[in-house]
């Protein structure tokens, strides 16, 4: 072999070598970033590649899960602010979650996943809580047009929610539904009716099945600080 064919042959073989070791240090990457957020989170890291985006924009991948987590909050909490979700208060959305203009939320507002459907209008009062995937639907469809199974004229509805209410993980409230001060909604439940305040309820469809104590429930709601 000439020097001419073995210099090309060297070349070839550093080009393949140069092209391993980027996809090494590109797996190296990824697996540090996986490793920096914790276990129960790392799939979560795969819809959430915009925020990681935005996140080494602002300087790097967070050292731990801790850091990982308030940079995510913070990410989340600006894009709430940019759907045009009015907040009366405090604001702290936790991870991926979608509003609209008619949203208003009270003081103390927290959610770590909360999904509203639809242009309709969404009324939220002050201490919300929600766990993740929590789905609010604001607008239905009109099936008693003239065209199956519906027409295009669009529904709107106003869902109401009272102060100190808890949704646990899962919830699905459909359009049109009012939820009562200090109500708690049981993980998973749909609701599709009204649920009166205090009221512990759960199941598809939500029906209550308990409720808080009121004298408890009335001692700390009154003035002063909450814990």
């Amino acid at each position: 072999m000439d020097t001419e064919a073995r210099v090309a042959s060297l070349e070839a073989r550093l080009d393949a070598l140069a092209q391993r070791l980027e996809a090494s240090e590109n797996e190296a990457r990824t697996l540090r970033r996986v490793v920096a957020m914790s276990s129960t989170r790392w799939l979560h890291w795969i819809r959430l590649e915009r925020a990681a985006q935005a996140q080494e924009e602002q300087g790097g991948w967070p050292a731990s899960s801790a850091e990982w987590n308030e940079r995510r909050t913070a990410y989340w909490t600006d894009v709430a602010l940019q759907s045009g979700l009015v907040a009366l208060g405090s604001l702290r959305v936790n991870d991926e979650s979608l509003f609209n203009p008619n949203v208003t939320v009270g003081d103390d507002f927290h959610t770590n996943g909360l999904f509203v459907h639809g242009a309709g209008e969404v009324r939220i009062g002050a201490h919300f809580h929600s766990g993740p995937h929590c789905h609010i639907l604001t607008e239905s469809h009109h099936y008693e047009g003239e065209a199956l199974p519906y027409d295009a004229e669009r529904i709107l509805t106003t869902v109401t929610i009272g102060d100190n209410v808890w949704l646990g993980t899962g919830v699905m409230i459909l359009p049109g539904v009012t939820i009562g001060d200090g109500a708690i909604i049981q993980a998973g439940s749909v609701v599709v009716r009204d649920i009166a305040p205090l009221a512990i309820a759960g199941g598809s469809p939500a029906v209550p099945f308990a409720a808080r104590d009121a004298a408890h429930y009335e001692r700390l709601a009154g003035p002063g600080d909450r814990g």
